[in-house]
């Protein structure tokens, strides 16, 4: 049995990857920035994403990890620790405020206005993933269902009951105005555990 299985520390993985102005796409505006993201590996995965100012004026941008989850069925998992906030449902285009625990019953792409620890019970596949974030005000919760699968192209018309996306941003309203010479981090750790 592995160190991580036993309850020891497990070995990390860290991969890094850097884009600035000289290698970026030709479509991104001309902006003195950088962005690192940093992907760690180990009995829990950690992402950090960090845009830097590098110029001499303010600059802002809309930002969100999108974080594909492997679930069971998505029609069987709950999604604790939104109760209470508000949230722009982006498919009926309404403010609501969450009620008890997310469910997945149709087509959802929802932006909550909290951005707090939340946990996904996975009866199918046995398991809770708990998921914290830092430096981000929105948590979204999307899946495609079967219409929206269906018309995507990078997407498999069957692939919607096995994944669920809770991403952690700062979107919307909550936009980052990042001043020159400063620098913002938006973290997201997952870990899994046994239900």
């Amino acid at each position: 049995m592995d160190a991580c299985r036993e309850g020891r520390p497990c070995e990390r993985g860290v991969l890094t990857y850097v884009l600035d102005p000289e290698a970026a796409p030709a479509a991104l505006p001309g902006q003195d920035w950088r962005v690192t993201y940093e992907v760690s590996v180990g009995d829990v995965l950690e992402l950090a994403l960090t845009v830097e100012n590098l110029g001499a004026t303010l600059f802002s941008y809309e930002v969100a990890l999108h974080t594909y989850l492997t679930v069971g069925d998505v029609r069987r998992v709950t999604i604790a620790g939104l109760e209470g906030a508000s949230y722009l449902d982006k498919v009926t285009g309404r403010q609501e405020v969450q009620a008890g625990d997310v469910t997945i019953v149709a087509e959802t792409d929802r932006v909550y206005d909290r951005c707090s620890e939340v946990v996904v019970t996975d009866p199918v596949l046995g398991r809770r993933l708990r998921v914290a974030t830092e430096g981000a005000a929105n948590t979204v919760v999307w899946n495609p269902w079967v219409a929206k699968s269906a018309a995507m192209p990078d997407f498999g018309d069957d692939e919607w009951p096995g994944m669920l996306c809770i991403e952690a941003g700062n979107v919307m309203d909550h936009a980052v105005s990042l001043e020159p010479g400063r620098s913002e981090t938006l973290r997201y750790r997952l870990a899994v555990e046994a239900s």
